[in-house]
């Protein structure tokens, strides 16, 4: 009777403790999915960033690009301009001197 009773106990002992193993890989499962779930968004993320990324760089491009042109075309429009004064100026003194 007495191996009865502690079979019983350790009968109990044992689903009490396919329980507990039971629910902690539950929890482990769950967890693997979360991390799982969060890796991918991490990389759709990190996907958006670097996509984000080239198109800053693109538009740092285009605006120095347009800052160079301005700069060259401002350069050109003043040579420009000091050509059309000198000839100004050569005309003038060429029609006082005769």
């Amino acid at each position: 009777m007495k191996e009865n009773v502690n079979s019983g106990a350790v009968s109990d002992e044992v689903v009490r403790l396919r329980a507990v193993i039971e629910e902690y890989l539950s929890l482990i499962n769950r967890q693997s999915q979360e991390i799982s779930d969060l890796k991918n968004n991490l990389k759709s993320v990190l996907s958006e960033r670097d996509m984000l990324l080239c198109e800053v760089s693109r538009l740092k491009f285009e605006q120095e690009m347009a800052d160079l042109k301005r700069l060259n075309d401002s350069r050109y429009v003043g040579d420009i301009s000091t050509d059309i004064q000198n000839d100004i100026c050569s005309e003038a003194r060429d029609s006082t001197l005769h």
